[in-house]
């Protein structure tokens, strides 16, 4: 008889004096919880102490925080305090680093067909104009002075790690190869 009640009551049936053992530590473990609050707590009615103000300054400035005076606020808590003309500063000191000023550059043109452009970057060098882009197995056409203007005819092409441009020079159209990127400005695009 014992065995058909319990099949009747289910898996989750709980004896009532389980219950109560649960309820009673839950109750142990808030009253604990407060006493531990309270006791770290302290005392609230001690008032409260004036607060220290410390200005840490470099020793640099030392000296002239010793010209400084702090006043205490005379303003009632939640006034409004306003300044007339002749007590706002003229100017406020800045300190610090002076930054430099912030210089425009143009965002750099690539280079296309069409587009005229500059030897740059050679200096005294002489800049390789050669038959067929590549470095091995080429032949030097001419050489090309820093600042020569030309104009892009063909490319890009991709060769021994380098992107070549086909240039020719305006007036001498037979001074024309191939000419690395790396050296090359753009002074104007087409239209």
């Amino acid at each position: 008889m014992r065995h058909a009640q319990r099949a009747k009551r289910g898996g989750f049936y709980l004896p009532l004096w389980s219950i109560g053992v649960m309820l009673l530590g839950v109750v142990i473990i808030a009253v604990l919880a407060v006493a531990g609050i309270i006791a770290m707590g302290g005392s609230s009615t001690t008032p409260a102490s004036t607060p220290i103000i410390r200005i840490i300054t470099s020793e640099a400035d030392a000296r002239e925080a010793s010209a400084l005076q702090l006043t205490p606020a005379t303003a009632a808590p939640g006034s409004r305090t306003i300044l007339t003309e002749e007590e706002t500063p003229s100017s406020l000191p800045l300190a610090g680093p002076t930054l430099p000023a912030v210089v425009i550059t143009p965002t750099p043109v690539g280079i296309t067909v069409g587009a005229t452009i500059a030897v740059q970057g050679v200096d005294d060098q002489q800049l390789n104009v050669r038959d067929v882009p590549g470095i091995g197995q080429t032949t030097i056409m001419f050489r090309a002075d820093e600042d020569e203007q030309f104009l892009v005819v063909e490319g890009p092409v991709q060769a021994d790690g380098f992107t070549w441009w086909r240039i020719q020079h305006p007036v001498d159209t037979s001074r024309s190869g191939w000419a690395v990127s790396n050296y090359l400005g753009v002074v104007a695009v087409p239209q």
